[in-house]
């Protein structure tokens, strides 16, 4: 219930805001992209993690995977929030990885960049949404196979 409160909240946010800020560009800082990943460059990043993340509106978890197939790297994305979502569009600058895709809410696109760096065994983990309408950050950690689901 609160995880769909939190959504909805998100959601009823872009629907606020987007119109008011349209123009406005507030995103992540993420480093400018210096074309596709390689595979080898994905190398670091390659595998399942989950992402813990914190807002202004509270917590959010996301399942990530990051894989390299026919020698071009892929990402997918999702949440309880927000179904799974196919992202191409991956470059890498320096030890930050970037993930760039949208999500389509009531009839409009969203923007999202997802600014991954490495750190260890883990990763620093920032998402903008709408040109910077919203911005969460956290942690990412690589999942364990087995034991179940």
């Amino acid at each position: 219930m609160r995880r769909a409160a939190l959504r909805l909240t998100i959601l009823a946010s872009f629907a606020v805001v987007l119109p008011i800020f349209g123009i406005a560009r507030v995103a992540a800082q993420a480093p400018a992209p210096s074309g596709p990943i390689t595979p080898a460059q994905a190398a670091p990043f390659l595998g399942d993690w989950t992402l813990s993340m914190q807002g202004d509106r509270g917590p959010a978890q996301f399942a990530l995977s990051v894989r390299s197939e026919s020698g071009k790297v892929l990402a997918e994305i999702g949440s309880d929030q927000m179904p799974k979502q196919t992202v191409s569009d991956v470059t890498r600058a320096g030890d930050t990885m970037t993930l760039r895709y949208s999500f389509d809410y009531q009839g409009n696109p969203v923007a999202v960049v997802v600014a991954l760096t490495l750190d260890a065994d883990k990763l620093k983990a920032a998402m903008d949404f709408a040109d910077g309408a919203y911005a969460i950050s956290g942690t990412g950690v690589r999942r364990k196979i087995g034991g179940g689901h």
